[in-house]
């Protein structure tokens, strides 16, 4: 079996300094100021969340309902817009970082609870080889806010990486692992590296809770 040395990334907090689904749903507001409408279901349900009645991936579902007010002909259009605009989000050391990591032959690998239609384009195009995210039903070319697989966050993530490597019939060594969050820490305790990131700032080590 082939072995293949990775560097994991997290995105939102750490690729990207702030949260991908939030400020999606600001700008898609400015595009389509009918969605404020969903704003009581979503205030509502962020509220079960907080008190822990609701679960994340319940939660995120509900937000994310908002998304049915997009034109499905526009929906892709509406994701590029987006990060024309929020890509200066992204720190000037993301790229050279994964510039490095490949010329210590490291596969970049991005790891992320955020959605597939919104992390699809952007992380091809900061040169990331494998895409594991949260991933969301299609209906023929509608995007729905419907998950079909589980929320991808904490060892949610290890099993998706493990799986990935099954897919790939190799042998995945993580040599380095980037994020924002104590939730990564069973990514972090599989990596040889540590890397966090704070409002944009990278540093060596782990996050502290």
């Amino acid at each position: 079996m082939n072995r293949r040395s990775v560097a994991v990334y997290d995105f939102d907090n750490t690729v990207y300094n702030g949260n991908s689904i939030v400020d999606f749903w600001k700008y898609a507001i400015t595009r389509y100021p009918y969605i404020l409408l969903w704003a009581p279901y979503q205030m509502s349900t962020a509220i079960l969340w907080k008190c822990r009645i609701m679960q994340t991936a319940s939660f995120k579902e509900a937000f994310l309902s908002f998304i049915r007010a997009i034109p499905s002909r526009s929906f892709d259009s509406c994701i590029n817009s987006l990060w024309d605009r929020y890509r200066r989000k992204i720190p000037g050391w993301v790229s050279e970082q994964i510039i490095d990591d490949r010329g210590r032959d490291l596969y970049p690998v991005c790891i992320s609870a955020s959605p597939d239609f919104l992390l699809e384009g952007i992380t091809e195009d900061l040169g990331f080889e494998t895409l594991l995210c949260s991933e969301f039903k299609k209906h023929g070319s509608v995007q729905t806010n419907k998950m079909k697989v589980p929320n991808c966050r904490g060892h949610e993530k290890i099993r998706r990486l493990k799986e990935w490597a099954r897919r790939e019939g190799i042998r995945v060594v993580v040599q380095k692992v980037y994020s924002d969050s104590t939730t990564d820490l069973p990514l972090y305790q599989t990596a040889k590296e540590h890397y966090h990131v704070t409002r944009g700032v990278l540093r060596a080590g782990m996050p502290t809770p």
